[in-house]
């Protein structure tokens, strides 16, 4: 490991290599080397100059370690705040969603009762065709309906015109001595539509059990 080092060569100042002290280190130099004291005293600063670049760098490298190791401390208290922060912060979230699935829990409306059924009632295979709108606001309004629309056909035509017609579309239609606003798809008839003598009997057997579903749906009078 590397000796700290402990003042800053960064402050130090030149030596006076022309100075009584250093005749001494000059005369060596000039008997050894052949110059002249000039010359000597100049080789005295270069060696200086050149021994407080190495420290300067020495220092500089020891700072930056140093500042290295600081911020390292800092990263992981930092860090470790952070993930202490989170898991006090999950915590309270915790208690907190805990404590509201309880309130839920204990509400009143959250103490629902399991419905009850009857276990011997038997569900139908068949399921009943849906005739047009326009055929069910006849029946509802107790008025003449062609039985076309209640046949396997009529019905199959009730899909595909309630697939083409905008449900928000209005048109007029004379209830009595009023003139309403209703949906166009309850207003307007098929232009598909058999009339009740051209119906073949299949057709009408089809349309019979299918009319007789609607209008106790429509809650016409059973006498009717």
């Amino acid at each position: 490991m590397a000796k700290r080092i402990l003042t800053d060569p960064h402050l130090e100042v030149c030596l006076n290599c022309a100075g009584a002290e250093y005749d001494m280190v000059r005369g060596l130099i000039v008997a050894n080397s052949n110059v002249m004291q000039d010359e000597a005293t100049r080789n005295l600063v270069k060696v200086w100059t050149a021994g407080l670049l190495a420290r300067k760098a020495a220092w500089n490298a020891q700072v930056a370690a140093n500042q290295a190791a600081v911020d390292q401390v800092a990263d992981e208290w930092e860090a470790a705040r952070a993930q202490e922060e989170a898991e006090r912060t999950a915590t309270k979230v915790l208690v907190g969603m805990q404590q509201l699935d309880d309130d839920l829990g204990n509400a009143p409306w959250r103490k629902g009762k399991m419905a009850d059924f009857n276990e011997n009632k038997s569900i139908s295979n068949y399921i009943v065709p849906c005739p047009v709108a326009y055929a069910m606001s006849k029946l509802k309004n107790y008025n003449y309906v062609e039985l076309w629309y209640f046949t396997n056909e009529g019905c199959r035509d009730a899909q595909s015109h309630g697939r083409t017609t905008v449900e928000e579309a209005l048109g007029l239609e004379c209830i009595g001595s009023l003139l309403v606003l209703q949906p166009i798809a309850a207003v307007k008839a098929s232009k598909n539509i058999m009339w009740d003598e051209d119906l073949m009997w299949y057709q009408m057997l089809e349309a019979k059990l299918t009319f007789l579903h609607h209008i106790v749906r429509a809650k016409w009078p059973e006498r009717h």
